[in-house]
């Protein structure tokens, strides 16, 4: 087989193996895992049993993949522009954020935030993708160093943002366009609340606090555009 012929192999494998957990993504956003077979699987996909283990080891080998794989796709649609604000790329992230839950709302609710979400393992690859998302919405801030008080929150905004999408796709009844604008708002005040305080604890009046992070992050904002 020459240099060209196993490149083509291999680009051949790597399709398959990626319309495999596009059908993973499907089948367990419609059913749950213990639902799901490897001979369903393997049926849906009209390969064999042992081609499915070749390629992922078990069911649980491939839900993995099935989970990473989503969680890859939902990241495609968070892509962070260091020459837009901070309040346009925070916008820019949510609405990507709200646009794959929406155009995958199964695969959103059973794979990403359900199904064996409590398992060690599902949940470190989850942990990992919420890790990439606050790091590419803080991206958005570059002017803000990051600390455990910033972690702290980030982590926080992003539970409120996955439970917000949850109950959008479930009950339906506020638009996406509102819980974006809050949302986003929401992280940009408390940002701008650290970067008014500058490391120091907050001790103002919330209403003064506010007023305070206002005036900070429009300095902030005019410092960047700065040539």
């Amino acid at each position: 087989m020459t240099v060209v012929d196993r490149a083509r192999t291999y680009m051949a494998q790597d399709a398959r193996r990626q319309q495999l957990l596009d059908l993973g993504l499907h089948l367990f956003g419609a059913r749950s895992y213990d639902e799901v077979s490897i001979d369903d699987i393997a049926r849906e996909a009209e390969i064999s049993r042992g081609l499915m283990y070749h390629y992922f080891g078990s069911k649980r080998g491939f839900y993995l993949e099935v989970v990473r794989h989503a969680g890859a796709l939902l990241l495609e649609n968070i892509q962070p522009d260091t020459s837009l604000s901070a309040e346009e790329n925070l916008r820019v992230g949510l609405e990507g954020f709200f646009r794959f839950a929406t155009e995958n709302a199964q695969a959103y609710l059973t794979v990403l935030y359900g199904g064996l979400g409590v398992d060690d393992e599902v949940g470190s690859v989850l942990d990992e993708l919420r890790t990439e998302i606050i790091d590419r919405m803080l991206v958005a801030v570059p002017y803000l160093e990051s600390s455990p008080l910033i972690d702290s929150l980030a982590r926080g905004w992003l539970s409120s943002v996955e439970t917000c999408a949850q109950r959008m796709l479930k009950v339906r009844d506020v638009t996406q366009e509102e819980l974006i604008n809050y949302l986003g708002s929401s992280l940009l005040s408390m940002l701008s609340m650290v970067l008014a305080h500058n490391g120091q604890p907050m001790t103002d009046p919330w209403h003064t606090s506010i007023e305070r992070a206002a005036e900070a992050l429009v300095a902030a904002e005019a410092a960047m555009r700065k040539p």
